[in-house]
């Protein structure tokens, strides 16, 4: 078999990759990550590098930290990104729930979308629109119907 159809995978010494019931990878590294396809991860964090998600990858994923620098080209799904810098290069499209960042740079051609500040303010948006969301949850009355809320845990918690 040919090596150049087989490409090497290098696992730094340190790098803890688990499985959670959901079925996602969470990848800890202590070096730089570099993501070459597309998937679905919990988490994805380099402890004293950089990720770099490259073009035409599409990544989901909850939470992302780098201690230095997430730079994205291909496409970026996040509930939270954590890094020094959050970089959106060429036609990079991301959209970010809670970037926690010094710096966001992002090119002409790239897209960001997103951009809260807190969960607690993701909260008040989401309050503010909920008939507009959920109009079964609102009755005849102007009162809230019995029915659970629908908004993740996450987003319930006070």
């Amino acid at each position: 078999m040919s090596q150049e159809k087989y490409p090497t995978m290098v696992i730094p010494e340190g790098t803890e990759i688990r499985l959670n019931r959901e079925g996602q990878l969470s990848i800890r590294t202590p070096g730089n990550l570099v993501i070459q396809n597309s998937g679905t991860y919990a988490e994805l964090e380099s402890t004293n590098g950089s990720i770099r998600i490259q073009e035409k990858v599409n990544i989901e994923a909850v939470t992302v930290r780098a201690a230095e620098g997430c730079f994205v080209e291909g496409a970026l799904t996040a509930w939270r990104v954590v890094a020094k810098r959050i970089v959106l290069e060429g036609k990079a499209r991301a959209c970010i729930m809670i970037p926690d960042a010094g710096a966001i740079e992002v090119e002409r051609t790239s897209r960001l979308v997103g951009n809260f500040g807190s969960e607690q303010e993701i909260r008040d948006v989401l309050k503010r629109f909920e008939s507009k969301l959920y109009p079964s949850l609102e009755s005849g009355t102007g009162q809230r119907s019995e029915e659970p809320s629908r908004f993740p845990a996450s987003l319930s918690r006070k």
